[in-house]
């Protein structure tokens, strides 16, 4: 790690390397220097991320427009947005004998949102965060941006791919899993509605981050104001439905007791306090239609990443890293509880979207 960060352009000389993160897919690590500079290192994971000069096109792109208008509102760049640090051989990747690709970035102190699920205050916070970065990103032309990952955000596609998992069964995993496959064929139709209006224009596409998991966003642990967003690596094409409901999807839900299975409901206060932040700051940037339709949009994530987990139980494990056998079942086990649960509250979710509108 330290003969890797020695080929970035970094300051000073590394007293200390330690693993950063849990996250699905890159490995991270945290860097310190002697004279106390620190920076993310991080392997690239190449069999998700397969077009790395794109990636790192659109992160150029991105952090260069977010330091600017971070700037243009009296911030440190350094310390409200990701910058990354040039390869001493050119260009922001580094790569090794093995085939390895690595970067570095300036690491940002900070703590990720929802680690305390309690603090409305912070929830609400990342909904500001989440919203200012749409916010920042629209001046960026959506199709001015490669596609990272082909499809990520199809969830017609990923419904596809789901059916084509069920009919191969290469790890005869599917008569174990009828009452999830019975979940979502029954719930088919809607899935393609987001997707649908999108084609035809009756909401607009957007650069969006795409992956605005809650724990996407730092805060500061002392006053627990928003710091910035994370995790750049799927900004492209999207729709701010997207950016809205995976941070409800992922920060709203909280543990159902008394299920056989693992259970998510969905939290009406937190839902409230997510809505608020991002409605403060992305509301005078969107549509009355995709106002209109930011509790389906949280559905629909939910759904997909749902699909997702499944699809991958029924392929073997392939993408998301697991660490039991039957995590990946009991995951989208969780998404689909969640989803039901938002069915049942939808006109709730209609009523708090109101207030803000």
């Amino acid at each position: 790690m330290i003969r890797i960060t020695a080929a970035f352009a970094a300051e000073g000389r590394v007293s200390r390397v330690r693993e950063h993160g849990m996250g699905h897919i890159h490995r991270s690590y945290r860097v310190t220097m002697e004279e106390g500079e620190e920076y993310l290192l991080q392997q690239i994971n190449t069999l998700v991320f397969q077009n790395v000069p794109a990636m790192t096109e659109n992160l150029v792109k991105v952090t260069d427009l977010l330091q600017r208008k971070a700037a243009e509102r009296g911030e440190d760049p350094d310390k409200t947005v990701l910058s990354m640090i040039p390869a001493r051989a050119g260009g922001y990747v580094h790569q090794e004998e093995d085939g390895s690709r690595w970067r570095l970035f300036r690491f940002i102190p900070g703590v990720s949102a929802g680690e305390d699920p309690d603090n409305l205050s912070e929830l609400e916070q990342a909904g500001e965060a989440i919203g200012q970065f749409l916010t920042d990103v629209s001046d960026l032309p959506p199709d001015s941006l490669q596609e990272t990952i082909p499809h990520f955000h199809d969830t017609p596609y990923r419904y596809y791919e789901f059916r084509n998992a069920i009919e191969w069964d290469s790890y005869s995993r599917v008569s174990e899993v009828e009452p999830e496959i019975g979940f979502i064929l029954q719930r088919s139709k809607g899935l393609s509605v987001v997707a649908n209006a999108l084609q035809e224009g009756r909401l607009p596409y957007r650069t969006a981050h795409n992956d605005t998991k809650i724990n996407n966003v730092l805060v500061d642990p002392e006053s627990g104001r928003r710091i910035c967003m994370v995790d750049l690596d799927t900004v492209m094409k999207g729709s701010s439905l997207f950016d809205f409901g995976d941070a409800i999807r992922s920060g709203a839900a909280v543990s159902m007791q008394g299920y056989r299975i693992p259970a998510s409901g969905l939290d009406l206060k937190r839902y409230e306090a997510i809505t608020g932040g991002f409605m403060r700051t992305a509301r005078h940037i969107l549509t009355d239609a995709e106002i209109e339709m930011l509790p389906r949009g949280a559905w629909l994530m939910t759904m997909e990443c749902g699909i997702r987990f499944l699809t991958d139980y029924l392929q073997g494990d392939r993408y998301f890293r697991i660490y039991s056998e039957r995590q990946n079942l009991e995951r989208a086990q969780s998404q689909f509880m969640l989803a039901l649960d938002m069915e049942r509250k939808h006109p709730d979710m209609d009523r708090i979207l109101k207030q803000y509108r």
